[in-house]
């Protein structure tokens, strides 16, 4: 008969455990940390070469739906123009994007392409008026759109942006919109479709569907949920931002698609939502290594002020110093 593990047993193997959990945790920080000094390196050339493929993943998905002009159906225009985004400033790089995207869809209506420029014009003066700097949000929300992932880019805005961001990302989930009914209606548009039926598109199937409000308001609501919480003064803010701005997206959506009777979707959206939420959680612990184990709280004063300072050290480890014996 086996006998029954002792008190002392557990402990032994708790503590087995723990250690054991402390070592993957201890490697995993010195592997982040060895990536970061990587990267510190050789800064320039990996920011470009992650421009690069980026704006390749991005032309690639638009290329896929919207290609209507036979002028850029040749195979080395999106990784030319990839290249040449690659070297540009993240708004020449959005301006590269448009331009492309305004050059298929005029093969196709010149209705449609005229409405979409007058969108991108009209978002550009909001991002200027609000000082929004990362213009190819308008652009690339369309792309996870179509990957159906968009909530992607609010994630990613929210954890690395501004609150100013946020037009940005009202901008493209607009634009997202019209596009996918572009898309959806490309049959109809090709067979004669003008200025007229350019609008009434936008007039019918974007601003008279109401999933359109529900996925801009959706859209809008994760970013200023993720903002307002990461900024907050609270231990693993970004961990609870990310999980509250996915959970209030979800909730708007399902309300939506239940509204609106098209449950067929729910599925799809809880994938999204899933990579969503990894894609967050290892933004986090990517960008930031705050140790909540040793808050301090320090207070000072001056001859005007008494100062409060919460302060949150970051994880720091030691390299492990190897020594190499020659044994002769």
């Amino acid at each position: 008969m086996r006998k029954k593990p002792t008190a002392r047993c557990l402990r032994r193997m708790s503590r087995a455990v723990r250690g054991l959990d402390c070592r993957d945790m201890a490697k995993f920080i010195r592997t982040r940390g060895r990536i970061r000094r990587f990267y510190g390196r050789h800064e320039i050339f990996l920011n470009r070469l992650f421009n690069g493929l980026l704006s390749f993943l991005i032309l690639s998905v638009l290329s896929n739906y919207f290609g209507f002009a036979k002028i850029l159906s040749h195979a080395w225009i999106v990784p030319l123009l990839s290249v040449l985004c690659a070297f540009l400033p993240v708004s020449g790089a959005a301006l590269v994007m448009q331009m492309y995207l305004l050059i298929q869809l005029l093969s196709l209506s010149f209705g449609v392409s005229v409405t979409l420029l007058v969108m991108l014009v009209l978002s550009y003066a909001l991002c200027a008026g609000y000082q929004a700097r990362k213009v190819n949000y308008i652009v690339s929300v369309t792309a996870w759109q179509r990957l159906r992932i968009p909530y992607l880019a609010s994630m990613q805005a929210a954890l690395l942006g501004g609150a100013q961001e946020v037009i940005a990302i009202v901008c493209g989930s607009v634009v997202s919109f019209y596009l996918k009914e572009v898309y959806d209606n490309a049959a109809l548009l090709k067979n004669g479709a003008d200025a007229l039926s350019s609008i009434g598109l936008l007039r019918d199937n974007v601003f008279g569907n109401p999933l359109f409000y529900i996925y801009v308001i959706a859209m809008a609501a994760l970013f200023v949920v993720v903002y307002t919480i990461r900024t907050m003064n609270i231990r693993h803010a970004w961990v609870v931002a990310v999980t509250s701005g996915v959970v209030v997206e979800f909730i708007l959506m399902l309300s939506g698609y239940l509204f609106i009777g098209q449950r067929s979707r729910i599925p799809e959206l809880m994938i999204a939502n899933l990579i969503t939420f990894l894609v967050g959680i290892a933004t986090n612990y990517i960008v930031l290594d705050l140790d909540y184990t040793r808050i301090e709280r320090v207070q000072f004063e001056d001859d005007e002020y008494y100062y409060y300072v919460t302060a949150v050290p970051k994880i720091r480890l030691a390299e492990e110093e190897k020594k190499v014996k020659k044994l002769s």
